[in-house]
């Protein structure tokens, strides 16, 4: 009899926890689904249609007009690819270094990490109060607004 009831207590104790890992993950799949995968399928989508007046169509016209305005110097297509490649390439390769390595500087705690931790929140700072400075400025009683 009590080899039952703990038995029935395991189970239970089971189910309450797959429901919460359940309902824990409930969100993050449904925000997956709606934010990425629909986005994304809608977007591939978009890709292959063709809008004409009498409605819409499915085609390879946008990768076709694409692979040929690539070719065309005057637009400067081809240009602003070069320029997007060379741009995620320099933020992968140099940036993501970079980064890691100032995140360990300032978790290490390492000689003059205090100066350094103002020195990199300063641009937050500076904006703010020059924020509050403009607004100061824009409402008294001699401001442009009044």
């Amino acid at each position: 009899m009590l080899k039952v009831m703990s038995l029935s207590r395991q189970k239970k104790a089971d189910i309450k926890r797959t429901l919460f890992i359940i309902a824990m993950l409930a969100i993050p799949v449904a925000h997956f689904l709606v934010f990425w995968l629909y986005v994304n399928f809608n977007s591939i989508l978009m890709a292959f249609q063709i809008r004409t007046r009498d409605g819409v169509r499915w085609g390879f016209d946008n990768f076709v007009r694409f692979f040929h305005d690539v070719q065309i110097p005057e637009l400067d297509l081809s240009v602003a690819i070069k320029n997007t490649l060379l741009l995620f390439l320099v933020g992968t390769v140099i940036g993501m270094p970079v980064t890691l390595l100032l995140s360990y500087f300032l978790f290490k705690k390492i000689k003059g990490y205090k100066v350094f931790r103002v020195v990199f929140f300063l641009p937050s700072i500076i904006s703010g109060a020059v924020l509050v400075a403009m607004f100061r400025y824009l409402f008294t009683i001699n401001g442009p607004v009044n």
